[in-house]
């Protein structure tokens, strides 16, 4: 089919019995894509144009309803019919269809994970002719309604307690409860924390499997499903009827298929990094931008991009560190980049950490407050060596971005780490939870020529270019999008 755009009064005269109220309403009820809005070609102000393939699938909609069809079933089988027919491109204009609702706990793009990792997605879906809608809780100061490219983010809920929090999971239960599930494909990245968090997520979960909307559920992190099945064993028969769930390692893979899940329904989608935005810096820009930041030329800066939540070991890293400044002469920095509440927070993490910098002992250590992804990149370039002692990632984003702009890693032998990172070949690994064999793969990452770790650097920065891009990762959901819609919810557990 020509790849045309048809405006409104184009679109009626060709079908006579078609009315601009019926467009309409078939719009907002889901039916059929909504109108790309913009300049018209004669004339001043805006016009509505449609995609050609409108035309057939209207006659097709008109057609199964006079055979006694439901309407939302005749749009539905209608779709279908164009798909196998091969009548909808996958790179069409005006992307109403294939759709996408993300549902995350947050949605704050600058903050990174999964949050970062939704918007990236986001943006590379919608260049593939993808609808994305996020759904998630509010916090304060942030808008009920943003549009973020072409994706509409939805916050709901009125505070961050948690009356609010729950308020928030009823209001978007009530979403999908009346989200036309023609076409959609529901992505739920799941929260394994407090009690009501999880079980209302879930809930959300089996509402949509009712409804027959395609779902796939995302595990943010290793150990999250064992302890959802230590919690309460029943609440993962959601995550069991999902239609694919991503593992983003072989850990959180082995979890899912010892609490029951199918193994043909875990498939494994990469993160990915935009590999134009995270590159290595030019030596001279490099020497500058470490000069802005603090750090000499003769310094060895390790960088520890993170929030400070417990699973981080931010305080671990600080007495790793400790140890580390007493038993090297060369001078050496931590920067550790990403938590904008470092100063207001009084949590565990926070009280640990400033206790330890308190020490007069510790020095070299600067704290950073969060940054938006795009200024995290002269952190990266600034610095000689990546360094993380959590160990319960699923995948590293800060990792994959380190590794984008060349710098070695230091980091746990967990299996996120190991089905990227081969010992002494691109990184320094250490036994998880050890701050002894920590300290030791510092110590060798220290000790190490700086024409090696430039070595090194250059292998990862190959690797990611590679394997880990935002484009490779997109095709593989682009990919994975199509098999939901064109199969529906036929493969999901009815039982």
């Amino acid at each position: 089919m020509q790849r045309e755009l048809l405006t409104s009064c184009e679109l009626l005269e060709r079908l006579g019995w078609l009315s601009i109220k019926r467009l309409q309403r078939w719009a907002r009820q889901g039916i059929l894509d909504r109108p790309y809005i913009g300049a018209p070609i004669i004339g001043k102000g805006r016009a509505a144009y449609w995609p050609a393939y409108i035309i057939p699938f209207c006659q097709r909609v008109q057609l199964l309803q006079r055979q006694g069809t439901m309407l939302k079933e005749a749009g539905f089988e209608a779709w279908q019919q164009l798909q196998e027919e091969g009548l909808l491109k996958a790179d069409y204009k005006n992307g109403g269809r294939p759709r996408m609702i993300a549902i995350l706990p947050y949605f704050l793009p600058r903050s990174g994970g999964v949050e970062h990792h939704t918007y990236q997605l986001a943006r590379a879906l919608e260049q593939r002719g993808f609808s994305i809608t996020v759904l998630t809780q509010r916090l304060p100061g942030t808008p009920e309604h943003e549009l973020l490219g072409e994706t509409n983010v939805y916050r709901f809920g009125t505070t961050a307690e948690d009356r609010g929090r729950r308020e928030a999971y009823k209001q978007i239960l009530q979403r999908i409860l009346h989200e036309p599930a023609a076409g959609t494909v529901l992505y739920l990245c799941l929260s394994v924390g407090k009690e009501f968090h999880t079980e209302l997520m879930l809930e959300i979960l089996a509402v949509a499997r009712q409804r027959r909307i395609p779902r796939i559920v995302r595990i943010p992190s290793s150990g999250r499903v064992t302890e959802l099945a230590m919690a309460n064993p029943a609440r993962l028969l959601e995550v069991r009827h999902a239609n694919r769930v991503i593992a983003l390692n072989a850990g959180i893979r082995d979890e899912l298929v010892r609490m029951g899940c199918d193994p043909v329904r875990i498939i494994n989608i990469p993160n990915g990094v935009l590999t134009e935005l995270f590159q290595p810096a030019v030596d001279n820009a490099r020497v500058q931008i470490r000069a802005r930041l603090g750090a000499c030329a003769a310094d060895r800066v390790f960088i520890a991009p993170s929030r400070w939540a417990p699973k981080k070991r931010i305080p671990e890293l600080i007495g790793c560190w400790q140890e580390l400044e007493r038993s090297v002469e060369a001078p050496i920095k931590l920067w550790v980049v990403g938590d904008d509440r470092y100063e207001v927070k009084r949590g565990v993490v926070s009280k640990a950490v400033m206790a330890a910098l308190a020490d007069a002992s510790v020095d070299g250590v600067r704290l950073f407050g969060g940054r938006p992804h795009h200024e995290m990149v002269p952190f990266y370039q600034g610095a000689d060596a990546y360094i993380s002692l959590s160990t319960q990632e699923g995948q590293s984003n800060a990792l994959l971005e380190a590794m984008a702009c060349g710098l070695p890693i230091v980091a746990p032998e967990t299996q996120a780490v190991t089905q990227i990172i081969t010992a002494e070949e691109n990184g320094f690994l250490f036994k998880p939870g050890d701050p002894c064999s920590a300290l030791a793969a510092m110590r060798r990452c220290m000790e190490a020529p700086l024409a090696e770790l430039k070595t090194i650097g250059q292998r990862n920065r190959a690797l990611i270019t590679k394997c880990y891009t935002v484009d490779l990762m997109a095709d593989r959901f682009m990919r994975l999008l199509h098999e939901m819609l064109q199969k529906g919810d036929l493969d999901a557990y009815c039982h």
